[in-house]
């Protein structure tokens, strides 16, 4: 039986990480289980909510950030924020253009022995879905790379990069491959893996990009 990477553990939402801070950008390591925005329901602690308050308790004044990309709420790992209007417009181009590098951690089912090329457009059956799904000549291009780390047999703990950013896109490739993210209830069958994932075993592991103000490549 595998091992869980100590950042696939459950347990309550930590405090914010902050990896990285300066005038124009926050990046954080987002605990699984907090949503990005407030809902409509009133759910009010949020990625944003905290980011707001941990400035704001730095600065002394009330701050603002503005959302660049986005994480599930189930996943964890490095989300980058922007704290000016104008440093928010260029990171999005960023993303948008594809330059930056996003590379994910997941434990997934079976023996996945050889690096993947997934190229699988991705939508949404219907506007208001939960689930995205494989949309060939309807959906937004979406191509993941995905790579063994190690192997256990039952399970497998890979590296996905990303070369476009769609929603679920790891995890509808994933599944698309026959190896879905243990712990995923929208694209596998938990009840089916090989052991019981306290979450749902998906980590942003690493993001690259160039400063907005500076050109730095930071990662």
């Amino acid at each position: 039986r595998p091992e869980l990477p100590h950042y696939f553990h459950a347990g309550k939402a930590r405090p914010l990480t902050v990896l990285h801070l300066d005038a124009e950008l926050l990046v954080i390591d987002k605990p699984a289980g907090l949503l990005v925005h407030p809902t409509w329901a009133g759910e009010q602690d949020t990625v944003i909510t905290r980011a707001v308050a941990e400035l704001s308790r730095r600065s002394g004044r009330r701050e603002r950030v503005f959302v660049v990309h986005r994480l599930d709420r189930a996943t964890s790992g490095v989300m980058l924020l922007a704290r000016t209007q104008p440093a928010a417009k260029q990171l999005q181009l960023q993303f948008r253009a594809h330059s930056t590098e996003r590379r994910y951690q997941a434990l997934v089912r079976g023996d996945l022995n050889a690096e993947t090329d997934v190229e699988r457009s991705i939508g949404r059956p219907t506007p208001t879905s939960r689930r995205a799904a494989l949309a060939p000549g309807k959906g937004r291009e979406a191509r993941t790379v995905v790579r063994p780390i190690e192997r256990f047999g039952a399970a497998t703990l890979v590296e996905a990069e990303l070369f476009t950013g769609r929603t679920h896109q790891v995890r509808v490739h994933l599944s698309y491959l026959g190896h879905p993210v243990l712990g995923d209830d929208v694209y596998g069958t938990p009840k089916e893996d090989p052991l019981p994932a306290p979450r749902l075993a998906l980590h942003a592991a690493h993001l690259a990009f160039a400063h907005p103000r500076t050109g730095e490549r930071l990662t």
